[in-house]
């Protein structure tokens, strides 16, 4: 294959750099082979780039066939805890009155946001789906049971919220 026609990609910038260089050194080997001269300057090059990076240049360069803009960024996942701890830390929503600390609060609500994505599910919807099992089932006279999922629907409902805040952010 000529050069241009490879595609080469890694987890990492370190590996990315390192299969760039090898790639590199065989570019001349390769030109002979395809008939070029292997100092020229117009040499066609492999792409060697990490996955994230191949996916960022995608979406840039095909954003407005998909409908977003092409200066839009890619949430890689230290990006998401960044974004989702700031969201955390200037919440209205008292994570703290149903158990959550901020570490655990963070790691429920990305999974949370996760599973509404995967399952097309709006936080608006699970607000207001615990919010009606809450007003039907929260009475203190009820037993363990019903109260332990009460309060699991009241904690839904606060990291739902939070996952509706993150959203926007």
């Amino acid at each position: 294959v000529t050069p241009e026609s490879v595609l080469g990609l890694t987890f990492t910038t370190k590996a990315a750099a390192e299969l760039a260089s090898r790639v590199r050194s065989l570019l001349p080997g390769v030109a002979r082979l395809v008939g070029q001269d292997p100092h020229a300057p117009a040499l066609s090059v492999p792409t060697i780039s990490t996955y994230n990076a191949f996916g960022a240049r995608l979406l840039r360069e095909h954003a407005l066939r998909i409908g977003i803009e092409p200066d839009s960024r890619v949430v890689v996942d230290a990006l998401r805890f960044q974004l989702g701890y700031r969201v955390i830390a200037n919440t209205a929503a008292d994570l703290g009155a149903v158990g959550y600390t901020p570490t655990t609060a963070l790691t429920d609500m990305l999974k949370l946001d996760q599973a509404l994505a995967s399952y097309l599910i709006d936080p608006e919807a699970v607000i207001t789906g615990e919010a009606q099992l809450v007003a039907k089932y929260d009475d203190p006279e009820a037993g363990d049971i019903q109260q332990r999922m009460v309060a699991a629907s009241r904690k839904r409902q606060a990291l739902a919220q939070v996952v509706a805040e993150y959203r926007t952010a």
